[in-house]
């Protein structure tokens, strides 16, 4: 629902990537836009960047 009329903003769609040995998720991405190029594209960059900056964001300590 969004703050300013409490209409609904659309429906979320998860993609994740597991790691086939570990079977940890390597990375996730939730848009609120369908399936298409895009999300794709930001699914693929999440995955191949750096996270030191997300995780520090987030308070999360690791590597």
């Amino acid at each position: 629902m969004n703050d300013i009329d409490r209409r609904p903003v659309g429906q979320p769609w998860s993609t994740l990537a597991i790691d086939v040995f570990s079977r940890m998720v390597v990375v996730f991405y939730v848009p609120f836009d369908p399936p298409g190029a895009l999300s794709t594209g930001q699914y693929l960059a999440n995955a191949i960047l750096p996270k030191i900056a997300w995780l520090a964001k987030h308070g999360i300590m690791g590597e």
